[in-house]
């Protein structure tokens, strides 16, 4: 693989995880507003979901191979 594509995989992983992150807090945001009888908002720990913490690691995984490709070809 090129460096071009080292660095798509690592945009592709960083962005999937800020999705997953948004998309888990607005079901958590629905959740609290069509619940009735809750006073407090239960918001989700970010921690508490791996996937997001996997992905961004990956990602900069993906990106450091890709920079360290770029230097292998100058």
């Amino acid at each position: 693989m090129n460096e071009k594509n080292y660095l798509q995989l690592g945009t592709v992983f960083i962005i999937s995880s800020g999705l997953i992150y948004t998309i888990e807090r607005l079901i958590s945001y629905l959740h609290w507003y069509l619940w009735v009888g809750q006073d407090i908002m239960d918001i989700p720990i970010p921690g508490i979901n791996i996937f997001i913490y996997i992905f961004v690691l990956i990602g900069t995984f993906f990106y450091l191979l890709g920079f360290r490709e770029k230097q292998k070809n100058k």
